[in-house]
């Protein structure tokens, strides 16, 4: 490569300026991309938290559940008879009328 009169630069310098420039270029890319899987990662990591908490607010509320439906019940007879036990009160009320 020959060097002009008229070029300003000298053509290494503009080889120098243009690496540098792709360099800067190429961490500028590796800075985003970075940010952009940090960012993703703690979104995936909101979105664990969250089902999580719905886990333990439906198990909370099976629970509840289970604690209302079953109830202890004290059945007596003529005879003193007692028979205990426990059971949900849609079995309650359908053997009511046995005892």
């Amino acid at each position: 490569m020959d060097f002009k009169e008229g070029d300003s630069k000298k053509p290494e310098e503009e080889e120098k300026k243009k690496k540098k420039k792709k360099k800067k270029k190429k961490k500028k890319k590796k800075k985003k991309k970075k940010k952009k899987k940090k960012k993703k990662k703690k979104k995936k990591k909101k979105k664990k938290e969250e089902e999580e908490e719905e886990e333990e607010e439906e198990e909370e509320e099976e629970e509840e559940e289970d604690n209302n439906n079953n109830t202890t019940v004290v059945v007596a007879t003529r005879r003193k008879a007692t028979c205990v036990f426990s059971a949900n009160l849609e079995q309650i009320n359908r053997y009511a009328g046995i005892f």
